[in-house]
């Protein structure tokens, strides 16, 4: 009994150091802290939706260009320390579980040595009896005096006021090794969640640079074509305006008009100027159930150049936003070329075989005096072709 006894005292003081070890250490902890670009944001979407309903003008066009520069540089800021914010995270979570799996092994240590402290009271206790009744019954008749009787029986009781405190110890040793086990399985689905939530942040990452690269390259394009001049700029807007309308009109005005067949490669115009350009040039599109798709897709292989040794001056879908703003178009909805110079009078050539039609304006063009002219050509693989401001 004595040996228990001395057991006994460790083992309380050990699992109350351990318990406190286990559970007291840990805090709730904080991450690092992000710079909150939330407010900044905010301030530059009232700009941007202020500058969309303004007039149209080449000073409003390139604050609301400039805001979108720095909109976009905001967000990849915000999103680039969102990312770190994770990172950082998942540093400290991967550390809880190294510290998780320790306590674990602890808790587990424990529970063993509880259980041994058990089975050591039991063979202990019930050495020379049956059972605790016996016990009881022994140590009581051997006793000389009341006094003494009353002495065993309290030590009787104490013992087994003791064997409560060591299972209850037990139990809640065993109840925090579940609760660690279950903490240790929440982190670990903690580091998933967060890096597939950082994967898609990386994408979008990825998405606002190409948006801000296409947003400089659109002002450099808008300075560029209007010479920062006022009035070169409103001549762009009519130009694109007037293309956009032309074309459209230009598939219903061949519907019932009889055409021409042609073959690839036959030179079925000359590049020009006409309706509202400001300079010669070849705007060719391709159309796929009325709906203009990227001729880059097809030329080369379905389709042959409509100009050789042609020299690209502005991609299909470039300036998605100032399109988008200015027309509620994505981007240019077509590819304009050019020749070799002097540009002017250059062969164009149907790129597939197909019937051509002729179109022009429905009238001049109050910019240059000049009627538009165009022709569509229809192909048997349920493509469209264009080809817009030729002579």
């Amino acid at each position: 009994m004595k040996y228990f006894k001395i057991l006994l005292f460790f083992s309380l003081i050990f699992f109350s150091f351990l318990f406190f070890t286990v559970f007291g250490a840990g805090g709730a902890t904080t991450s690092d802290k992000v710079a909150d670009l939330e407010d900044q944001i905010k301030e530059v979407e009232a700009q941007l939706k202020k500058l969309q309903g303004e007039e149209k003008s080449l000073k409003n066009e390139i604050n609301y260009i400039n805001s979108q520069i720095n909109y976009t540089e905001l967000k990849i800021k915000e999103v680039t320390n969102q990312i770190s914010q994770k990172e950082t995270e998942i540093i400290k979570l991967e550390d809880d579980i190294v510290n998780l799996n320790d306590r674990l092994d602890k808790l587990n240590d424990a529970i063993s040595f509880q259980e041994k402290i058990i089975s050591a009271h039991i063979r202990e206790k019930y050495k020379k009896e049956k059972d605790s009744k016996s016990l009881e019954l022994s140590l009581i008749l051997s006793s000389p005096t009341i006094s003494e009787m009353l002495g065993k029986i309290k030590y009787l009781k104490t013992i087994a006021e003791q064997d409560r405190l060591i299972l209850s110890q037990m139990t809640i040793t065993r109840s925090g090794f579940e609760g660690q086990k279950n903490l240790l399985t929440n982190k670990k689905d903690k580091i998933t969640l967060l890096k597939t939530e950082i994967e898609k942040q990386k994408q979008s990452v990825v998405s606002y640079r190409n948006n801000l690269g296409d947003q400089k390259s659109t002002k450099e394009w808008v300075l560029k074509e209007t010479q920062n001049q006022e009035d070169k700029y409103q001549e762009l807007l009519a130009q694109i305006r007037s293309e956009l309308d032309a074309i459209n009109s230009a598939f219903a005005d061949i519907v019932g008009k009889e055409g021409k067949e042609v073959k690839a490669g036959e030179i079925i115009a000359y590049e020009g100027n006409s309706g509202c350009s400001t300079g010669p040039h070849l705007h060719f599109g391709v159309y796929k159930n009325g709906v203009a798709v990227n001729p880059r897709k097809y030329l080369g292989d379905e389709l042959e150049w409509p100009i050789k040794n042609a020299i690209v001056t502005q991609e299909f879908g470039e300036n998605y936003s100032w399109y988008m703003k200015n027309f509620g178009v994505p981007g240019h909805n077509g590819m304009d070329l050019t020749g070799p110079a002097p540009f002017y009078g250059t062969p164009i050539r149907a790129v597939a075989d197909g019937v051509a039609y002729v179109s022009y304006d429905k009238k001049a063009c109050a910019m240059t005096g000049t009627v538009g002219k165009g022709i569509v050509v229809v192909h048997e693989n349920g493509l469209k072709t264009i080809y817009w401001h030729v002579k």
